[in-house]
């Protein structure tokens, strides 16, 4: 859309390889197998957190940046 009725998270969005990352992370809270949370670790890329956030709470999960470095961060998934 150039007509500037994007959202932020949609002029934002992540690159397709972290959000695939993203929903991985959260299919596998959400799954029957006994995994309670997932970590991982991401490039910091603008919009990425937003994005991860937004996906998360799409999904029923949680999200928490547990550490933010100047190159990468850690994201923790987990039931709500």
């Amino acid at each position: 859309m150039s007509d500037g009725s994007q959202t932020w998270l949609e002029k934002h969005d992540a690159p397709p390889v972290y959000e695939a990352t993203i929903r991985y992370a959260t299919a596998m809270v959400q799954g029957q197998d006994g995994v309670s949370g997932v970590t991982v670790v991401l490039p910091r890329t603008p919009g990425l957190l937003a994005r991860a956030r937004a996906m998360a709470q799409a999904a029923g999960v949680s999200v928490r940046a547990e550490w933010m470095g100047s190159a990468t961060m850690t994201l923790r998934f987990t039931l709500r």
